[in-house]
C-alpha cells in the first residue's frame, strides 16, 4: 500500500507542476497532498496544520437530490473551516444551473 500511496503522491505532484504557466503560482505557496482518509476531515487537517490562510477546491456541482444523495466535501469543509474557503464549480454546471 505504501508503494501505492508513493506513486500516487508523484503522480499528482507532476500533474500539479503541469496545471498553469508558473505566472500562475508566482507568489502563492501551494502544495499538493496525498492522503488517505474521509476527504473532507483530511483537507482540513492537513491546511490546519499547514498553516493555510484560504482553501481553494472545485466543486462537482451537483443541485438537488443528486447533491443530496452523493453528499459534498466542499460543502462540508465550507461549514468547518475556521478560515475561507473559495469553491470554484465547472463551467458544465454553471450553464445548467443558468438553464
Amino acid at each position: 500500500m505504501d508503494l501505492i500511496h508513493q506513486e500516487l503522491g508523484a503522480a499528482v505532484k507532476d500533474q500539479f507542476r503541469r496545471v498553469g504557466p508558473g505566472e500562475v503560482w508566482r507568489g502563492l505557496r501551494a502544495e499538493p497532498l496525498v492522503t488517505l482518509g474521509p476527504p473532507a476531515a483530511e483537507i482540513l487537517c492537513a491546511t490546519q496544520s499547514g498553516g493555510a490562510d484560504l482553501i481553494v477546491m472545485g466543486t462537482h456541482g451537483r443541485i438537488g437530490l443528486a447533491r443530496m444523495l452523493g453528499g459534498s466535501v466542499a460543502e462540508e469543509v465550507v461549514r468547518k473551516a475556521p478560515w475561507p474557503v473559495l469553491t470554484v464549480r465547472p463551467a458544465e454546471a454553471l450553464a445548467r444551473a443558468a438553464a
